[in-house]
């Protein structure tokens, strides 16, 4: 793949070290991503709390800077390098965070990861045992407009919904 700023073709170790850049920027950033998406399962919606109120606003925030503040990452959680991928405790649960790319209109995987004008990122948050339900392997986009699934249309702002009772949410984004 070519270096977006110069033309250049990358090798296999600036590749890597370009998706991990980028990755790390959207997990530095998650409070305003740009056309990258950070979402959350409906299990860890209610592990926060009602956000309107102190103590889940409060929880949200420990838990997008426990994210953003990863650093764990071995060949275990991070065999390829791209720091797409972390597992975490929080608030007594186990949690996956876990980072794809998609083409802008996220319908297919991104042609070019490397390339930020063709990828979107979206992070997701998710229970270690929503895995299976949520990340299931697929060619056809992201969980949360998979086809096959009830309601493969956002159904408001906010809220994706994937199948009965496992959905994804979005991180309302300050002044939307």
């Amino acid at each position: 793949m070519a270096d977006p700023q110069n033309d250049k073709v990358l090798s296999a170790d600036q590749r890597i070290a370009t998706i991990a850049r980028l990755n790390d920027a959207l997990r530095q950033s998650m409070h305003n991503p740009g056309v990258n998406q950070v979402v959350m399962t409906a299990g860890v919606a209610d592990l926060i709390g009602d956000t309107s109120l102190f103590r889940g606003f409060q929880r949200r925030a420990e838990l997008l800077r426990t994210v953003r503040d990863y650093d764990a990452f071995g060949p275990d959680v991070d065999p390829h390098g791209e720091r797409d991928f972390g597992r975490f405790e929080f608030a007594g649960e186990a949690l996956y965070w876990k980072i794809d790319y998609y083409d802008r209109a996220l319908t297919y995987g991104s042609a070019d990861p490397t390339d930020p004008d063709v990828t979107t990122r979206v992070l997701t948050l998710l229970l270690t045992h929503e895995y299976r339900a949520i990340m299931a392997p697929t060619l056809s986009g992201p969980p949360f407009l998979r086809k096959g699934f009830a309601g493969a249309a956002r159904a408001d702002r906010f809220a994706y919904p994937v199948a009965p009772g496992v959905g994804l949410t979005r991180f309302p984004i300050p002044g939307e």
